[in-house]
């Protein structure tokens, strides 16, 4: 997954919580390579959230969509 590197393609958003302790929502936008797969894209973005929080490693995903940028 690329971002910034040309017109976003895609729009995301996910939402992750660890039960009991904390949840975060967060929403980008990205352009894909040719290859990527939602599931790559999907870890790639966990990843990058739980780089920045680490609490959130083990979090479920409680909502994920992925969707063409241009209406």
């Amino acid at each position: 997954m690329t971002t910034h590197t040309k017109q976003p393609t895609h729009h995301w958003i996910i939402t992750l919580e660890v039960p009991g302790r904390a949840s975060i929502s967060r929403d980008g936008t990205c352009t894909l390579r040719p290859g990527d797969t939602r599931a790559s894209v999907l870890q790639a973005i966990r990843n990058t959230i739980t780089e920045e929080h680490p609490v959130f490693r083990s979090a479920n995903v409680l909502f994920f969509s992925i969707a063409p940028n241009q209406l």
